[in-house]
């Protein structure tokens, strides 16, 4: 009974502070505590799926800033339904343009469940926190689709304008096919025929009727050419048409309509939307699936000879006494270390420093002054990491090189090439329970 009546004088207590605290402000009945500030005469209330545009600022309960990465500047955000009560879109719908106030929200269910981040250092977990909210603009679906509508329009004529110039400035005359594509040619030549299916070699270069850098140049990724099947529409469908038919020592360049390339969205930080498209390609060969499959595994077992026998290499000139394991991997222990091995599925804190096999550094947690930790075995880091530190110590430090197939394999990684050997200096630092 002691413990009862003392439990419920708490609450009472909590409850006349918090009443006291907030005494000026409004509660709505979920509990979500408010005090608006200024009252427009606008009558537009947001409603689910508008976009609003507002300044926000976030105070402690003591008026201090919660984080200076917080600061007041206009963002929009999209209305939405309330994902528990009392929450910031329940406030808001409280509020029309020019309107401003100010909410009282829980940390915990703010910043982990509406803003999907941390909790700010400067509040408590199960704390609350002043956000002041200022509402600029309410934009509704119906003026968002217009709006874009009227985007689109303008982006459309744009690109016609820019077509229209770029053909002009290059006195091409031929007429367009009837996807509005058009087709020079500079060369013919009197190689095997492109089918859909087949594998075609060219080097090719796109670039935009808007000018500019290109936006692809094969040369700077292969010197031989790439290879791509035709019929996919990786580079676009106006391409893959166009390549159809023509003969290998064909040289010609087609200028590709959006509609008929990336079309209205491009590809992210490589095509804008609506771009006309040049393709400058020459065509170097082409191979039936049967051949290019033949070629692929003769090239590949060329590549993997030369990579054995250059690792066998490295090896011997670095001391590296032990046969490479299952997976090819070479081992030379620098220093012991001590206890368990780190195993799997723990995370584990390493120093490492990463190289090329002509010594180019291409990566280094020392350079960086700060280990880096991962899951050993979740798949974060290469295969030849996850099984190579799951075997060392605490402490251990080696020279590891790692043949491209438990590297990054065909892939290029940052200044990494494809079909790379890597050589790491790996020291375990620490590893967990």
């Amino acid at each position: 009974m002691k413990r009862f009546f003392l439990y419920f004088l708490a609450v009472l207590v909590f409850a006349a502070c918090t009443n006291n605290q907030f005494k000026d402000f409004e509660k709505t009945e979920s509990g979500l505590y408010y005090k608006i500030y200024t009252n427009s005469t606008d009558t537009l209330h947001a409603i689910d799926g508008d976009m609003l545009t507002v300044i926000l600022n976030y105070r402690t309960l003591e008026n201090q800033p919660v984080d200076t990465n917080y600061k007041s500047f206009p963002t929009q955000l999209v209305m939405r339904e309330s994902a528990y009560s009392g929450d910031i879109y329940e406030g808001l719908k409280l509020l029309t343009v020019n309107d401003s106030a100010t909410f009282v929200l829980s940390a915990d269910s703010f910043f982990q469940v509406t803003a999907g981040s941390v909790i700010p250092q400067s509040l408590d977990t199960g704390s609350l926190f002043f956000l002041d909210v200022k509402i600029t603009e309410i934009k509704t679906r119906a003026q968002m689709d217009q709006e874009q509508m009227a985007q689109m329009e303008e982006m459309k004529k744009a690109e016609l304008d820019s077509r229209t110039k770029y053909l002009q400035d290059n006195n091409i005359t031929v007429e367009p096919d009837s996807n509005g594509i058009y087709f020079i040619q500079q060369k013919k030549g009197t190689g095997k025929v492109v089918k859909t299916g087949n594998y075609v070699q060219l080097h090719l270069k796109i670039s935009s009727t808007n000018g500019g850098y290109p936006l692809y140049n094969s040369t700077d990724h292969i010197a031989e050419g790439i290879e791509l099947m035709v019929g996919t529409g990786y580079f676009g469908l106006g391409l893959d048409m166009k390549l159809q038919g023509v003969k290998v020592g064909d040289k010609f360049s087609c200028i590709v309509p959006s509609s008929m390339a990336f079309g209205e969205r491009g590809v992210e930080r490589i095509v804008p939307p609506y771009a006309t498209l040049v393709y400058d390609c020459d065509i170097l060969n082409v191979y039936t699936e049967e051949e290019f499959n033949q070629l692929s595994k003769k090239r590949n077992d060329e590549r993997m000879a030369k990579q054995k026998a250059d690792m066998q290499s490295f090896a011997k000139k670095n001391g590296i006494t032990s046969a490479p394991d299952a997976d090819g991997i070479y081992k030379k222990v620098i220093k012991e270390g001590e206890g368990e091995v780190v195993g799997t599925a723990r995370s584990v804190a390493v120093h490492y420093t990463g190289t090329l096999l002509d010594g180019t550094k291409f990566d280094s947690s020392y350079d960086r002054g700060q280990p880096f930790s991962f899951i050993v075995g979740a798949g974060e880091v290469i295969p030849g990491w996850d099984k190579v530190v799951a075997e060392m110590k605490k402490g251990e430090k080696a020279l590891v090189v790692i043949p491209s197939a438990m590297g990054y394999g065909n892939q290029a990684a940052g200044s990494i090439p494809p079909h790379s050997v890597l050589v790491f200096e790996i020291e375990v630092i620490d590893f967990g329970k």
